[in-house]
C-alpha cells in the first residue's frame, strides 16, 4: 500500500509522479494538471512535497488545490489563506480549485482571483 495508509506522504508524491512519467512514456500522454485528495482536507507538507518532486523530475504539470467542502469543518477557500501565509505553499499550487463553486469572484482577500466559474489562478 502506498504510504503505508497515509495518502498524504512522500511515497504518495513519488507514485503521483511515476503515473505521470509513465503516461507520457508508454501512451504519449501530457499530463497538464494533477490534484490532492478530493474533498478531502489539505496538507500543506505534501503539496509542497509533490511540487518538489515533480520539480526535481522535470515535470510540468501544474498541481490543482484543494478541492475541499465546509463539512471538513474548514471553510472552502481556506487554501487560499493557507497561501498568503506561506510563500512555499503559493509558489506550490498553480490553480486553486473548487467544484461547489459556481460564480466568478474574488477569493477572500488573497489577491487570488477566480475563473472559468470555479477555479482561482494563482497570480
Amino acid at each position: 500500500m502506498v504510504g503505508h495508509g497515509n495518502y498524504y506522504s512522500p511515497e504518495m508524491a513519488r507514485y503521483v509522479a511515476d503515473f505521470l512519467e509513465n503516461a507520457k512514456k508508454q501512451y504519449g500522454i501530457d499530463i497538464a494538471y494533477t490534484g490532492i485528495w478530493n474533498e478531502k482536507k489539505f496538507d500543506a507538507a505534501y503539496v509542497k512535497e509533490l511540487r518538489r518532486v515533480l520539480n526535481e523530475r522535470h515535470l510540468p504539470t501544474n498541481i490543482v488545490c484543494c478541492d475541499q467542502y465546509p463539512g471538513e469543518g474548514f471553510g472552502q477557500w481556506n487554501i487560499a489563506d493557507a497561501m498568503h501565509d506561506d510563500p512555499v505553499l503559493k509558489a506550490a499550487v498553480d490553480v486553486i480549485w473548487s467544484a461547489l463553486l459556481a460564480r466568478r469572484r474574488k477569493v477572500h482577500n488573497s489577491g487570488f482571483r477566480t475563473q472559468f466559474g470555479q477555479a482561482a489562478v494563482v497570480e
